[in-house]
């Protein structure tokens, strides 16, 4: 198994994949437990709050399993490319779970979401003056990008995106050399 490590040679390697893995299950974990405490308090998915909760929680994991790696370790020293790399692995096992999980929810557990979704930018176009055809071919379109594999694989480009600009940011405050 490979240890998936960024050192320079001759300094000692440390293994990134299974605090990436354990942080990646937790913070997968939260945003779950986020989806589901929305979904029954029925917050707006769309919104401000669900936006600012899903960067709070993500920015909280990365935190904590760049300080995990930096002081637990990595002898208390930390690069930027070490935090880049172990925030971008924890996204991908974050991302890759969550969206599994997402998809099942939105395929079987609550299906109706998507049609509130697809609903809601309907009523945006009519406000906007479109025409019911341009409505109509508008949605075709949409359909693609409204379906429960687009948004899982979506899920999975945007944790990778994401995890690799907070963990620039993260990387950048949390180094020790």
């Amino acid at each position: 198994m490979s240890t998936l490590d960024h050192s320079l040679p001759g300094e000692k390697k440390t293994p990134m994949l299974a605090p990436s893995l354990q942080y990646g299950v937790l913070l997968a974990l939260a945003s779950i437990v986020w989806l589901l405490l929305a979904h029954f308090l029925s917050l707006n998915f769309d919104g401000w709050l669900n936006k600012f909760a899903g960067w709070i929680i993500s920015i909280v994991g990365l935190s904590l399993v760049i300080l995990h790696f930096r002081d637990k370790l990595n002898n208390g020293k930390l690069s930027l490319g070490q935090g880049v790399k172990l925030s971008v692995l924890t996204g991908l096992w974050s991302g890759l779970i969550y969206s599994i999980f997402f998809y099942i929810f939105l395929t079987y557990v609550s299906p109706t979401i998507l049609d509130t979704i697809k609903e809601a930018a309907i009523n945006s176009m009519a406000e906007q003056g479109l025409s019911d055809t341009q409505i109509e071919q508008a949605m075709h379109t949409a359909g693609y990008f409204l379906s429960p594999a687009f948004m899982s694989l979506s899920i999975i480009l945007g944790s990778l995106f994401s995890s690799a600009l907070l963990g620039l940011i993260i990387s950048a405050i949390l180094k020790k050399d």
